[in-house]
């Protein structure tokens, strides 16, 4: 294939082309973004994967490699996030998007930030405020401000991005127009607030402030205060992750009811209480139980959680799959 013929058009903006920034995505915890050019290679633990064999396909597939395979996607913000440099402590999308959400950054806003860092949260804001709006963004750390500039031309968003080096809590901001938004990333975020409040627009701007510490976050708000600005709020992200297990049940000895495999949903950290909701069926088979009670008290065995309280949710039906022996729900204190 001829991959110098190849061209952007509207057409093809789907496919991969040379300049690009892709994602090669081998599991879920380890990607890395590479830009195409032509006649260049790049190594994976499966193989090599050349570029020009990458040229023209479409995003999406799958690349066969000598040892295995990798998937080639497109370039977004969670991946940027997730597979860049880091030149400082970033911020990650659970963060990013609230800020998006809270500072009401659409299509066509202009955004001011200071605190550019490793990019995390500048290509973020690049994304949603699209082709129409403009991101200034600054850094006091020269070098940084110059690699983020570069890269951001790379990225092909060069045109909306503007990164000055410049110490914004001593010599404020030097924009050309009112921004929409403000939103800093910085240690000191306070001494900055009486220059970001000259440039934002007078009805409906929004200010963002990012602090790891509580004695950050108070001393903003009370600068926020004594300069005029209405509705401040203090908001924290807290993300939790749920684990699924399967957890094999023994066979009850003495009886003829069979264990099932029950999967169980619950947090990976459990503080005061654990509660197992088990759900199978129960056979009325045994003839020496003269009860269905009997026969149930029999055959569930005893799930305790560290308090003693019991809860088990059960079904039945007997062996003919006639009505069901027993539905209910039981805490019992143990």
């Amino acid at each position: 294939m001829d991959i110098s013929a190849i061209k952007p058009t509207e057409d093809n903006k789907n496919k991969i082309m040379e300049g690009d920034t892709v994602i090669v995505y081998l599991s879920y915890n380890d990607f890395h973004q590479i830009r195409i050019q032509k006649d260049q290679v790049y190594q994976t633990k499966y193989g090599a994967i050349k570029h020009n064999d990458l040229i023209g396909t479409e995003y999406g597939n799958v690349f066969n490699c000598p040892k295995g395979w990798v998937y080639i996607l497109k370039l977004t913000p969670e991946f940027w996030t997730e597979s860049l440099t880091h030149r400082t402590q970033i911020l990650y999308i659970p963060d990013i998007s609230l800020v998006l959400v809270q500072l009401d950054i659409v299509p066509g806003s202009k955004v001011c930030e200071a605190g550019v860092g490793s990019g995390s949260m500048s290509y973020s804001i690049l994304q949603a405020i699209g082709e129409t709006g403009h991101l200034y963004t600054h850094d006091f750390h020269k070098e940084r401000a110059e690699l983020m500039q570069k890269e951001f031309s790379k990225l092909g968003l060069g045109d909306r991005a503007t990164v000055q080096h410049r110490d914004v809590c001593e010599t404020g901001f030097d924009l050309p127009e009112t921004v929409d938004a403000v939103f800093l990333d910085l240690p000191e975020a306070w001494k900055a607030l009486t220059f970001a409040a000259a440039i934002l627009k007078e009805e409906g701007s929004r200010f963002c402030s990012f602090s790891p510490c509580i004695e950050q976050v108070q001393k903003t708000c009370e600068t926020l205060t004594n300069l005029g600005f209405r509705d401040i709020e203090t908001l924290e992200c807290l993300q939790r992750k749920y684990e699924v297990k399967k957890v094999n049940y023994p066979s009850i000895e003495g009886t003829s009811a069979n264990a099932q495999t029950v999967t169980s949903g619950f947090p990976r950290s459990l503080k005061d209480q654990l509660f197992w909701s088990l759900s199978y069926s129960l056979y009325y088979a045994d003839e020496g139980h003269e009860t269905r009670s009997e026969l149930l008290h029999s055959t569930v065995p005893t799930v305790l959680s560290k308090n003693g309280n019991l809860q088990l949710h059960m079904t039945g039906t007997t062996q003919e799959g006639q009505a069901p022996i027993m539905s209910s729900q039981e805490n019992n204190s143990l």
